[in-house]
């Protein structure tokens, strides 16, 4: 299960980003929602240095129908630094990105 998602929306037919960007902390798990009435496919090229933890393959969902969210979940590694940035795209057009923030610390309620 993500840990995160992304609403894919159309707006004038053109596709977009719920929220773009998308931040999150390393090691987390993102899925886009198809809020759009059509099928949709979410790719990614190639990213990082593999190799050195930050590496990523690249990526591409199932065709994902209205209603439904993609498979499979988009990794982002554990050792990704803060400020890294991973861009996405939908088969039928529109970008989007992940970035990645720095974790903090909760305060003791």
């Amino acid at each position: 299960m993500a840990d995160f998602s992304v609403d894919i929306t159309s707006d004038g037919g053109l596709t977009t980003f719920d929220p773009d960007p998308l931040k999150v902390p390393p090691g987390s798990l993102v899925s886009w929602n198809n809020k759009t009435g059509s099928e949709q496919q979410i790719e990614a090229p190639a990213q990082g240095v593999p190799g050195t933890g930050g590496g990523v393959a690249a990526f591409e969902t199932t065709v994902t129908f209205p209603g439904l969210s993609t498979t499979p979940e988009y990794w982002i590694p554990s050792t990704a630094p803060a400020g890294t940035s991973y861009p996405y795209s939908a088969k039928a057009g529109g970008n989007g990105t992940i970035v990645v923030v720095a974790v903090q610390d909760l305060p003791e309620i």
